[in-house]
């Protein structure tokens, strides 16, 4: 990747790019590998400035360490 802002692009890109990468690997009987995301710059948009200060605010509020599973995929995804 070029460039990711954030608080909206590079969650979207994350997710969307392991939900690929996974849902490849069914289809292709392979095993889930690692995902690795390279961006050349980070960045907040102005517009978006308040919104990820409320963000950063609240997580500094809830300092204790959240699990969040997000089940795999089933093997038969996409009807194969």
């Amino acid at each position: 990747m070029r460039a990711n802002d954030l608080d909206c692009g590079l969650l979207s890109d994350v997710f969307s790019f392991t939900v690929i990468q996974e849902y490849a690997a069914i289809q292709l009987g392979l095993e889930l590998g690692h995902y690795t995301h390279t961006i050349g710059s980070a960045h907040v948009n102005e517009c978006n400035v308040e919104r990820v200060r409320r963000v950063l605010n609240e997580a500094e509020l809830r300092r204790a360490p959240h699990s969040f599973p997000f089940p795999a995929m089933s093997v038969t995804a996409g009807g194969s």
